[in-house]
């Protein structure tokens, strides 16, 4: 006995309807894969319940100006800590729970753990580094060392 095909299916809708919702999980899990394995991986690390706190990075000639916004984190629930010339700041916004006769109707602030490390180019000297947690923003000073102050230099470009 031969099998027939139905004469009201088209071959080619089921391939349509069914490829469709593969090919775009396909491309979000190579992208999810892309990022997870890219070289900003650890930089852009976030803690478990999503918690990423957003750093500003700055340079001048004598050193490296990070600042952490932090809004609601106690300084005892941050750790900063600097090896082998990368820096990591670690901590945890903890959930405020109030307790009033009021039910929440919405949560959009973030909570949890978080993590962040920031490798740097140039020799930092880590007996000089200085960090303070104020209004929210945690400041952090990473000073160059002499030999990578004179390192840099500028390159005059010629006219043509």
């Amino acid at each position: 006995m031969a099998l027939i095909k139905f004469p009201w299916v088209d071959e080619s809708q089921i391939t349509q309807k069914f490829d469709r919702p593969f090919h775009s999980l396909q491309r979000e899990m190579n992208r999810m894969l892309d990022q997870f394995l890219s070289e900003d991986y650890p930089v852009n690390w976030t803690g478990k319940n999503g918690f990423s706190p957003s750093v500003d990075v700055s340079e001048n000639k004598d050193c490296f100006m990070i600042r952490v916004e932090l809004p609601g984190v106690k300084d005892d629930d941050v750790k900063v800590s600097f090896h082998d010339n990368i820096l990591s700041i670690q901590g945890e916004k903890r959930f405020e729970k109030e307790e009033k006769d009021e039910d929440m109707l919405r949560y959009e602030r973030q909570y949890g753990s978080f993590y962040r490390s920031i490798p740097f180019p140039v020799q930092i000297d880590d007996s000089k580094l200085k960090a303070k947690l104020k209004d929210g923003v945690l400041k952090i000073t990473l000073p160059k060392t002499p030999a990578a102050i004179a390192k840099s230099k500028n390159i005059q470009i010629e006219k043509a």
